[in-house]
């Protein structure tokens, strides 16, 4: 709910003030992320990139690419799905919400859903249950 979501606003930030365009970041992530995945399934046979708590990661790099690099492009498919100024709606409505609270994963699909006006819930379960289909960013 934050490394991914703090990874992909950087990402916009940089795409809006220093020249680095959103489509390229995305695609670089995509490759990482890609490569990563097929590189432990090729040895292990099977990867987990679920999200889960701290103490279930193998290691850090596991921890890196499963909250920091997954988490970036969940973000991104949302905001490729909704559009810019629904995201940055569901954001604001995300902030006032859960503002001074401990949020819930739930509470932050519920205000992505309602702000966006559309049921994005599938992407976020998907991406939470490792089950997500990630496609490389074409925008």
């Amino acid at each position: 709910m934050d490394e991914g979501l703090c990874e992909f606003v950087t990402l916009l930030y940089m795409d809006k003030h220093q020249n680095q365009p959103l489509a390229t970041a995305i695609k670089q992530l995509y490759k990482s992320y890609v490569t990563y995945v097929d590189v432990l399934t090729n040895y292990y046979g099977r990867v987990d990139v679920s999200f889960k708590s701290l103490d279930k990661y193998k290691n850090d790099t596991e921890y890196v690419y499963v909250n920091y690099v997954r988490g970036c492009l969940l973000f991104y498919t949302v905001y490729d799905n909704v559009g810019e100024a629904r995201f940055f709606n569901s954001l604001a409505s995300y902030f006032d919400q859960c503002k001074l609270t401990l949020a819930t994963p739930q509470q932050m699909i519920d205000c992505f859903c309602k702000a966006s006006r559309k049921d994005v819930s599938g992407i976020f379960s998907a991406f939470i249950n490792g089950k997500d289909v990630i496609s490389e960013g074409n925008r």
